[in-house]
């Protein structure tokens, strides 16, 4: 009985002699070791929106020209930002105070009541090659507000479609009293020029909902421009609210806003790839560091690997040496 104690005894001392240093040494590696991060479900779930499965339409989604550059074997529309007879097709709406002659094609305006304004909107098929076929379906309509409130801001916008494309552009308008903004009648109409000359009245239901034909039973071709124009009157209307008591009107457009050309050098016939934004690019000390770090913690991987090995190893050698001197003094009694 004695020997077999003396026996447990010793292989106990001798487990504890030879695991102890590689217990030191693996708490020792572990104060050299990041603490790891634990995201929950609830911080790694994004919130997202519904998906909308019909078909998308792309929107002022076009490649940028110059005049110099206009395609060839392509029709696009109001791509070119220094057209010599208008400017920035980009922005191809126009709103011009009939009494003053100001006018807008950008920014933010003031509409004022009991004056009129023209609109315009202008449209020209920037391909060069008069042999192809042009554009059959292609419309434009307006978006306006029909009244506004006292320093109510809104967008008044020109859509242009084709087939499944569509460009738009819009003025921002704001009054300093409630008004009404009012369709002059009889004035919407179309006027075209280069491979067919046209001039015709327009029914202000179509441009004010699904949009009017640009086309008018000829096509579009190359060159070609279509501008509709009509005129809104603003009639002071005391029963629309006010809508923000503390617009500050110092913040309006200057009349001639948009209307200035991009010089050529800005534009560079096509679009350019979006580079890595400052914060996404990594310098060549941050990817040392970022090395550094990945060969941390892998040496870190090895080393507490070799003390699991040590451990286990150390286990069996201690039973294997206690189990012979026990044999041995079993034997020898």
């Amino acid at each position: 009985m004695k020997s077999k104690t003396f026996a447990f005894l010793l292989v106990m001392v001798l487990c504890l002699s030879m695991t102890a240093p590689v217990a030191l040494a693996a708490e020792a590696g572990s104060e050299n070791t990041e603490p790891v991060e634990t995201v929950t479900a609830d911080e790694s779930a994004p919130d997202l929106p519904k998906v909308y499965s019909g078909a998308s339409i792309s929107s002022n989604v076009r490649t940028t020209y110059t005049e110099a550059t206009r395609p060839s074997r392509e029709c696009v529309i109001n791509s070119v930002v220094d057209n010599p007879d208008y400017g920035n097709e980009f922005n191809f709406l126009t709103i011009t105070n009939a009494t003053t002659g100001e006018a807008w094609r950008a920014g933010t305006m003031e509409l004022v009541a009991g004056e009129q304004y023209l609109v315009e909107i202008y449209c020209r098929n920037d391909g060069t090659d008069t042999g192809m076929n042009g554009y059959n379906d292609i419309t434009a309509c307006v978006k306006m507000p029909f009244e506004l409130g006292a320093g109510k801001a809104a967008d008044f916008s020109a859509v242009i479609k084709t087939g499944s494309e569509q460009v738009n552009t819009a003025i921002s308008v704001v009054a300093r009293t409630g008004v009404s903004v009012q369709y002059v009648a009889d004035t919407a109409q179309l006027k075209r020029s280069g491979s067919r000359s046209i001039s015709r009245s327009l029914e202000y239901e179509k441009l004010f909902s699904g949009g009017v034909s640009l086309a008018a039973g000829y096509r579009v071709k190359a060159g070609d421009v279509c501008i509709v124009s009509f005129a809104i009157q603003i009639v002071a209307d005391d029963s629309v609210p006010v809508a923000d008591a503390n617009f500050d009107y110092n913040t309006l457009s200057p009349a001639g806003t948009g209307f200035t050309t991009v010089t050529t050098t800005e534009a560079g016939g096509e679009n350019v790839a979006n580079e890595p934004a400052a914060d996404d690019v990594v310098s060549g000390a941050e990817e040392a560091e970022t090395g550094d770090a990945f060969g941390s913690n892998k040496e870190a991987n090895v080393s507490a690997l070799v003390v699991a090995v040590a451990v286990v190893v150390s286990l069996v050698v201690g039973c294997c040496v206690g189990v012979a001197v026990a044999t041995k003094k079993q034997k020898s009694s």
